[in-house]
């Protein structure tokens, strides 16, 4: 009787293991993990039956990646037994897989992907005009004679800068032992950048010298430097001139970030006097359009054609919104960055101070007014 029932019974079909290969979040290649047995007869229906029933996303990973064509796909489907242990060879291509993301997060730079781009394109997506692409480097012997005498200059100034270094390496133990009493000593505070109506004068007589193209409070987006915010109100404006002198060295003028750096540009602008001259040109209707800026350290101005500073107005209104500071070095055409205005002359939060408040650091340093 048994073996009428086994002779009753149909055949078993030949099974075989199909494989499929494993992607990682980085839609790399890793390795083969087995998969449910099936029947051979059933091999050929299996890619389209998962395809259509969207089980597997093997297609879609490599339609979108390039990396992994269907060929290999194919291949890695052969007639192989099962790994012994499949978790454990799945595990060690997710462990380095973490490792290289928490290394990248490591490396990648403070900056976030929207100045990233910025800084890649050198084009604000607001802008009316795009400056840098129009300039153009000097020819090779005037940029050589530019940077000799920049050397001569940083000789001259040798001294200075020796003195600088090491007063940076006096303050380091006090910055890591007592930051706060540091400050005071100095003359600094702690502000917040995410609160700058601080940076307004109180005096509104000196808020009405001022253009109001220039009022408010500016975001120096991308700049290279450690100070992010300025009030171009703290300056002195000469109507007839359209110059304004902006001193660094003003209480709540600027604001730095809180490192040592910071702190010693903040003491040296004061003994350097340092300040910036914008010499603005205007329209028939007398709104401004672009500033040539200008450096003045005690009573020297520095050469234009070491460093040559511009601001000019990008906004599409016109109203002094957006600016575009583009740089020139020795000649040479550097990258530039925009000076965004955060807080109108109402005191009001404009769009761009959301910028602000994702890219810049809560707490700063100013000059204590």
């Amino acid at each position: 009787r048994e073996r009428e029932r086994e002779q009753q019974q149909p055949p078993q079909p030949a099974t075989q293991q199909i494989t499929r290969p494993m992607y990682c979040e980085n839609f790399c290649l890793c390795t083969c993990v087995p998969e449910k047995e099936q029947p051979v007869e059933h091999l050929a229906n299996t890619s389209a039956t998962d395809k259509e029933a969207g089980v597997t996303q093997v297609a879609d990973i490599e339609a979108a990646v390039g990396d992994a064509p269907a060929a290999q796909a194919a291949a890695a489907a052969a007639e192989a037994p099962a790994p012994a242990a499949p978790e454990a060879s799945a595990e060690a291509p997710a462990a380095e897989v973490a490792a290289a993301g928490a290394a990248e997060a490591s490396a990648a730079p403070c900056w976030s992907a929207a100045q990233q781009q910025l800084l890649t394109t050198q084009h604000h997506p607001e802008a009316e005009l795009n400056i840098v692409s129009t300039l153009k480097n000097d020819a090779t012997p005037l940029v050589i004679i530019r940077f000799l005498i920049a050397v001569l200059m940083i000789i001259v100034l040798l001294p200075v800068l020796v003195c600088l270094l090491l007063l940076i390496l006096l303050m380091i133990p006090f910055w890591l032992i007592t930051p706060a009493c540091l400050l005071r000593f100095l003359g600094l505070e702690e502000q917040s950048n995410h609160e700058p109506a601080y940076m307004r004068p109180a005096d509104m007589r000196a808020e009405s010298q001022v253009p109001e193209q220039l009022r408010g409070v500016f975001y120096m987006r991308n700049n290279p430097l450690d100070d992010d915010l300025v009030c171009f109100e703290h300056g002195t404006w000469d109507e007839e001139q359209k110059t304004l002198v902006l001193p660094v060295y003003v209480p709540h003028g600027w604001s730095f970030r809180q490192t040592v750096n910071s702190i010693v540009v903040l003491k040296s602008v004061g003994l350097l006097r340092y300040r910036y001259v914008f010499k603005f040109t205007t329209n028939e209707y007398g709104a401004l359009l672009e500033a040539i800026v200008g450096l003045k350290v005690l009573c020297f101005t520095i050469p234009s054609s070491v460093v040559r500073f511009g601001m000019t107005d990008v906004s599409k209104d016109k109203d002094g919104s957006l600016w575009e500071r583009w740089t020139m070095l020795f000649g040479i055409v550097c990258r530039s960055y925009w000076v965004e205005r955060v807080f109108d002359a109402q005191g009001s939060a404009t769009p761009y101070f959301e910028h602000v408040k994702s890219e810049v650091p809560v707490k700063c340093i100013v000059i204590r007014g």
